[in-house]
């Protein structure tokens, strides 16, 4: 077996059948566990197996590039919904916050998961994923 960067462990195996030899691949995913981020994890370690070359970034996101958020520490968009006046009006930012670029501040946070879009970011991310395959593979 052999372990890849993510902790997954992989096995290859041949088959002969015949005088054809057949690649066999065996992944094993770690264990996720349920918090708020499972589910990206979950989608993240599916993309990884079908295609070792996937890579979701600001690029692909849907969301805003911001460079200041990508020097901040803490982004902006988490500093300006902590703030509890007004709360509905500030809404619009959560469309920019992509949980899939690891944005997992919002996955702590039940009432903005209750209003975030994430039908959006969710159709993004497998659309980039489908065309990487598509590109790569063929149909899925």
């Amino acid at each position: 077996m052999k372990s890849n960067k993510s902790g997954n462990k992989n096995r290859e195996t041949v088959l002969s059948l015949d005088d054809t030899h057949f690649l066999v691949r065996t992944r094993y995913f770690p264990l996720v566990e349920s918090k708020g981020e499972s589910q990206t994890t979950m989608y993240n370690e599916f993309a990884k197996v079908l295609e070792n070359r996937f890579h979701y970034s600001k690029l692909t996101s849907r969301s805003d590039i911001n460079v200041e958020r990508e020097s901040s520490n803490l982004p902006i968009d988490k500093r300006l919904l902590e703030e509890p006046t007004y709360l509905l009006s500030r809404l619009e930012v959560l469309k920019n916050v992509d949980i899939f670029l690891g944005n997992n501040w919002v996955l702590e946070r039940e009432d903005l998961l209750k209003v975030y879009p994430y039908h959006v970011h969710l159709q993004n991310y497998v659309n980039s994923f489908r065309s990487k395959y598509d590109k790569n593979r063929g149909r899925l």
